[in-house]
């Protein structure tokens, strides 16, 4: 896997977000609003976060060719840490937090964000109000938090320099600002 090519290309997602700031304040009365450009980074992240996925499942299974969100979750739930809080600017996400808390072969386990990936995804205009400032931290959040799961993993330490909005992630016990 080509783990800085996921890098690299979630700081331009994460750039992308952050030039939002210049139109909707990052602020907690904000996080319903809606626009396209949150749902080109939904989508965009969404499909960050399945290539990543994909990748890490088919290191475990070469034999297998086809994968989804149970076989990411699996992987998930099995690999790596599930408890780590991320923090972008003011918020404070817990992105994984379906899958530690409830059976992870059932729907409830999906985190919300990537029910709301798929429905903007596949039926467009009737969920475009769901493209929120909420959902796009959301999924940005649960991409931050498996490269520096992986990168913790692979390399005992963070080797990469996180700099953007998603600077810091551990178990810092804070409550979530909301469910993802």
């Amino acid at each position: 896997m080509d783990f800085y090519y996921y890098v690299n290309y979630f700081e331009l997602l994460e750039e992308r977000l952050y030039n939002v700031k210049k139109f909707v304040a990052f602020e907690n009365e904000n996080k319903d609003v809606f626009s396209i450009e949150f749902a080109s980074i939904i989508n965009d992240c969404c499909g960050l976060i399945n290539g990543f996925c994909f990748e890490l499942c088919k290191q475990e299974n070469p034999a297998k060719d086809e994968f989804n969100m149970t076989d990411y979750k699996k992987y998930i739930f099995n690999n790596f840490q599930k408890e780590e809080f991320v923090f972008c600017d003011k918020f404070i996400l817990q992105p994984w937090e379906k899958l530690i808390n409830n059976d992870i072969d059932k729907k409830t386990s999906t985190p919300l964000w990537w029910k709301v990936y798929n429905e903007i995804k596949h039926s467009g205009k009737p969920y475009f109000q769901k493209a929120t400032l909420r959902n796009a931290i959301s999924c940005m959040t649960g991409m931050f938090s498996l490269l520096v799961m992986y990168d913790f993993k692979q390399f005992g330490s963070t080797m990469c320099n996180w700099h953007g909005l998603f600077k810091d992630a551990g178990n810092a016990g804070k409550g979530t600002s909301w469910e993802c």
